[in-house]
């Protein structure tokens, strides 16, 4: 038997099992979580019956308790073709767990991203017909926070199915544009962007010719644009 003192009054609770042993083992849940205090275990009933003063707060309820089944595992970026995007320029990911949106390394316009389904293959004829529906949705949704949010009052959307049409990343993406009046001299001009789009510089013959509007941007700069973006879903 354990002694407990508190106002002015011992109180006696049995000891369950070690503090040490409870960290390991013990399962949190709404009837049988533990709670631990001066190295002792108690079962959450008796906790009402404690006096004040030896009452653990909340916040030590249940420490390094959880059971394996109420972890939830946390995304950890994911492969575009070869190229991991980490996590933190990764914006929107589906429901249905298929599809994801991340920033863009060399954007051709403010607010160009990439829509790609999670499963890297390199043609949209290679998508099961779920995720090729996951990705056509995902694009909608991001579609409607990308226009909102840059003010565009158009989109261009671009896929690039193969290399022979211009793919440079052998993963299926599709690109979204926000557009507004006048931003390129000639409007089909975006086409030709889009063909000479890379998203990390390589010496081939479709490599973007260095320019002031067109530069690397930091790790800081995506994960800055991807944390605004992520809180309008």
């Amino acid at each position: 038997m354990n002694r407990w003192m508190g106002g002015g009054r011992l109180f006696f609770a049995p000891t369950i099992v070690s503090i040490q042993m409870a960290m390991l083992t013990s399962r949190c849940s709404a009837t049988t979580t533990a709670i631990h205090t001066l190295g002792t275990v108690i079962p959450t009933g008796m906790k009402a019956s404690l006096p004040h003063a030896a009452q653990p707060s909340g916040r030590h309820q249940c420490v390094g308790l959880r059971s394996a089944s109420s972890q939830t595992e946390e995304p950890d970026g994911l492969q575009f073709g070869k190229i991991p995007i980490p996590e933190r320029h990764v914006f929107f990911r589906s429901e249905d767990k298929l599809s994801a949106a991340f920033v863009n390394l060399r954007p051709i316009v403010p607010g160009h991203v990439l829509v790609v389904p999670l499963r890297v293959v390199e043609r949209e004829k290679e998508l099961t017909e779920e995720e090729s529906i996951s990705l056509w949705l995902a694009m909608r949704k991001v579609n409607a926070v990308i226009e909102k949010q840059y003010k565009a009052s158009a989109l261009n959307l671009a896929i690039q199915d193969g290399r022979d049409a211009g793919q440079s990343i052998p993963h299926v993406h599709l690109h979204v544009l926000p557009r507004v009046k006048n931003d390129f001299e000639r409007n089909d001009d975006v086409y030709d962007k889009i063909d000479e789009f890379e998203y990390a510089p390589t010496k081939t013959k479709l490599e973007v010719p260095d320019d002031e509007d067109r530069r690397d941007r930091t790790d800081e700069e995506m994960a800055n644009e991807a944390a605004t973006l992520r809180q309008l879903f």
